[in-house]
């Protein structure tokens, strides 16, 4: 009887532990400091699922809108910090505005599409001094679904991070 009990006990154990879903990251593997420094303060960043009439494609958030947003900004924000890309000192204040305007798990879960636009706003005039949209692909083999899914999406993120992060590096803001 107590060996059966184990047994059971170790089977609902490893059973319960295989089927635990993975973790939402949208952080870039890695972020190095840059080269380059914008003559720009980043005072804020702001990052909204785009509504139904703007969006380009599905949208598989579960719900989960506001959550994707925080962690998206809060991902980009770090990213931003460990770049050094922007100069605090600078008259010259910028707001980074992001929408996401697709986040779509395709193929149940094989492959996730991510479209979003970002644009620095000075603060002072209200003028768009950088826009970009940038479109990007993720992808997992995970034998579990749910974390099949969440991996391709979190890599499809990660990639549209990373690929805003390469352009706004290379970016030339007009002069004041």
């Amino acid at each position: 009887m107590k060996s059966s009990l184990k047994i059971f006990s170790v089977a609902s154990a490893v059973f319960l532990t295989g089927c635990s879903a993975a973790p939402l990251n949208f952080t870039p593997s890695n972020v190095a400091r840059s080269t380059h420094r914008l003559d720009a303060a980043l005072i804020s960043t702001n990052v909204t699922v785009a509504s139904k009439d703007e969006q380009t494609g599905k949208m598989n958030t579960a719900g989960a809108e506001a959550d994707v947003a925080s962690l998206w900004k809060s991902t980009l924000d770090d990213a931003l910090v460990r770049m050094a890309l922007f100069r605090d000192d600078s008259p010259r204040k910028l707001s980074l505005i992001v929408k996401i305007l697709e986040l779509d798990i395709q193929s149940l879960g094989y492959k996730a599409a991510t479209t979003a636009t970002y644009e620095l706003v000075d603060r002072n005039t209200g003028q768009t001094v950088y826009s970009t949209k940038i479109q990007t692909h993720g992808g997992a083999s995970d034998y579990v679904g749910v974390n099949r899914s969440r991996k391709s999406g979190s890599r499809s993120v990660q990639a549209n991070i990373e690929e805003f992060l390469r352009q706004v590096e290379n970016a030339q803001l007009p002069q004041v």
